[in-house]
This record gives C-alpha cells, sequence and structure tokens, in this order.
C-alpha cells in the first residue's frame, strides 16, 4: 500500500470530499485502482479553485496522477467538466493517454504514458 498523508477536506473533488496525496509512484491504473479499492476514486478538479485547492497540498516541484484521461477526455469518476488547465501545447495528440498535474509548474496538465509512475492523489466522500 501507498504511503498516506493525512487527508485534507477542501473543494478540490467536490464540497463533501477529503483529499489523500499517496505518496507511493504508481501507474495510472495502478493508482485509480488503489483509490477506488480504499477510497472512492482519483481526484478531478472542475474549476480553478479546486485546481488551487490540490496544489496547496502537495511539495512543490511535484508531478501527481489524477483522474482525467483520454477517452475524449474525461473523468475517471465520469463527472463532467469544461474546466483545463492544459501546459502550453498540450494534449499534443501523442499516445499519452493519462494525464499528470505538475506542481514545480502551476499546477499545468500535461498528457502522459499511462505507464509512468508518480505519486497520485485520491478523494473520499461525494465527487
Amino acid at each position: 500500500t501507498g504511503q498516506l498523508f493525512a487527508p485534507v477536506f477542501g473543494l478540490f473533488s467536490g464540497k463533501g470530499a477529503s483529499l489523500i496525496p499517496v505518496t507511493s509512484a504508481w501507474s495510472w491504473t495502478q493508482a485509480q485502482s488503489y483509490c477506488r479499492t480504499y477510497y472512492t476514486d482519483l481526484a478531478s478538479a472542475r474549476d480553478i479553485t479546486e485546481s488551487n485547492s490540490i496544489a496547496s497540498l502537495v511539495p512543490a516541484g511535484g508531478s501527481y496522477w489524477f483522474g482525467l484521461f483520454r477517452d475524449h477526455w474525461k473523468w475517471s469518476n465520469g463527472g463532467q467538466s469544461s474546466y483545463t488547465n492544459w501546459a502550453y501545447g498540450q494534449p499534443d495528440g501523442s499516445t499519452d493517454t493519462c494525464v499528470a498535474a505538475g506542481f514545480g509548474d502551476s499546477g499545468l496538465w500535461r498528457g502522459r504514458s499511462c505507464s509512468e509512475t508518480k505519486a497520485f492523489i485520491c478523494y473520499i466522500g461525494e465527487p
């Protein structure tokens, strides 16, 4: 299992959600499975406020998986959102099908290979 921080309550995944940063580096699929087994799912960011909330939790410079993936770019939990925070030139149309937020880069999103290993953010509660 991953090494966990204490849950942090905030707005990142919903008004009633707790955020759980997991510092173990796993693939996106492993991270999603872990979050779904022990919590609710990988975290999602529906607006700038939620995106900033997650940025305040994680060490500066870290790159973390969260719940966005390329299937017409949808959220792991099935949620809908028009908010995006892509880095310049992203998504670039490559074969990168999962997304990590870079917190040394203002939390900007970048497409990545799902097999890369990264720390990740889970949530528990209502999305």
